[in-house]
C-alpha cells in the first residue's frame, strides 16, 4: 500500500528528473533520507561494484582472461562504480535543502524556509539524478546493473545452499529459515542496482516509485523461487 507521502515523493522525483544535471548547483534539490537501509545498501553496492574489476584483474594475473580485453572491461567496471559513488555523493549534498510538504507539485524552496520538509529515499534521489543517456548506452548500462543484482542473488543462493548442505530432520525448520533470511538479505542489499537498472531502461518515475515500494515483495518472491530450486 502506498505511503501517505507517496504523492509528494512522486512529484519530487519527477521534478528532479526534469532538471538538467548541469544546472543542479543552481537549484535547492530535495533532501535525501539517510537510513540504516540506505547506508547498508551503499556498502553492499560498492562491495559488489568493485568486486567485478578485482575478479577481472585476478583472472588476468592468472592468465585466465585476455590481457587487453580484461583491462578494458575492468576500467569500464571501475568507471561505472565511481559513477554510482558520485551519484550517491551528489544526492547526499541535497540534504541542506528540500521540497515543502503539502504542495500538489512541490517547488524548489529557499534553504531557510521553516516549513516541514520532504525527505525522499536515497535510492530514489539517486535514480532521479541519472543523466539522460543516449538510447544505445541505456541497454548496456541497464544490463550491467542487472548483472550486479543477479550477482547478489547468486551469492545469496550460494550462501543458502551452504546453509542447507548438512540439513537433517532435527534442524530442518531452523536451517530453511536461516537460508531464506540469508538469501533475502543479499537481494535486499542489492536493491539499488535493480532500481538503477529499471531507471536507466525505463525513464518513468512512477515505475521507479512502484519498484521501490514493492522491493520487499520482489526480493521475497525471487528468494522463494530460487530456494525452491535447491
Amino acid at each position: 500500500m502506498p505511503s501517505p507521502k507517496s504523492g509528494p515523493v512522486m512529484s519530487a522525483v519527477e521534478t528532479i528528473a526534469e532538471i538538467p544535471s548541469r544546472t543542479w548547483t543552481r537549484h535547492n534539490l530535495p533532501a535525501a533520507r539517510v537510513s540504516v537501509e540506505a547506508v547498508l545498501g551503499l556498502l553492499a553496492t560498492f562491495f559488489i561494484g568493485f568486486t567485478a574489476p578485482l575478479v577481472l584483474l585476478v583472472a588476468i594475473i592468472l592468465n585466465r582472461f585476455s590481457f587487453f580485453l580484461g583491462f578494458v572491461l575492468a576500467g569500464l567496471a571501475v568507471a561505472a562504480s565511481i559513477f554510482v559513488a558520485r551519484l550517491a555523493s551528489q544526492s547526499l549534498e541535497g540534504q541542506a535543502t528540500a521540497f515543502r510538504l503539502g504542495d500538489p507539485r512541490p517547488r524548489l524552496r529557499d534553504v531557510h524556509d521553516d516549513a516541514p520538509r520532504l525527505e525522499i529515499p536515497l535510492a530514489l534521489a539517486m535514480v532521479a539524478r541519472l543523466p539522460r543517456f543516449p538510447r544505445l548506452i541505456r541497454p548496456l548500462l541497464g544490463g550491467w546493473w542487472l548483472l550486479h543484482f543477479a550477482g547478489a542473488a547468486a551469492l545469496g543462493h550460494l550462501a543458502a545452499v551452504q546453509t542447507l548442505h548438512e540439513v537433517n530432520n532435527a534442524t530442518l525448520i531452523f536451517s530453511i529459515t536461516i537460508a531464506g533470511v540469508v538469501h533475502f538479505a543479499f537481494l535486499f542489499a542489492a536493491n539499488l542496482y535493480l532500481l538503477l537498472a529499471v531507471a536507466v531502461l525505463f525513464p518513468w518515475p512512477k515505475l521507479w516509485l512502484t519498484v521501490w515500494q514493492q522491493r520487499f515483495l520482489i526480493d521475497l518472491v525471487i528468494a522463494v523461487l530460487m530456494l525452491t530450486r535447491i
